[in-house]
């Protein structure tokens, strides 16, 4: 069953600095309690094309398809 998430909308900042080649690295979420934990608090991670992990901000952004424009804003 899927998780119930209260904002499907996640911001990721990054620089790719010097990086040819970026990968997003994602948690495992084999369980709706994973799922969850991600929902309220998404870590997500990005690496170069040596496996050198990049900085990265992320955020939630809670607003609904109709108050998307002005929660960007």
């Amino acid at each position: 069953m899927p998780p119930a998430c209260s904002s499907p909308y996640i911001i990721i900042g990054f620089d790719t600095g010097e990086a040819r080649r970026l990968k997003f690295v994602l948690p495992r979420m084999t369980s709706r309690a994973e799922g969850e934990r991600f929902c309220h608090q998404p870590l997500i991670g990005l690496q170069d094309q040596d496996q050198k992990p990049l900085s990265v901000s992320v955020n939630r952004l809670d607003a609904d398809k109709n108050g998307l424009l002005a929660a960007l804003e």
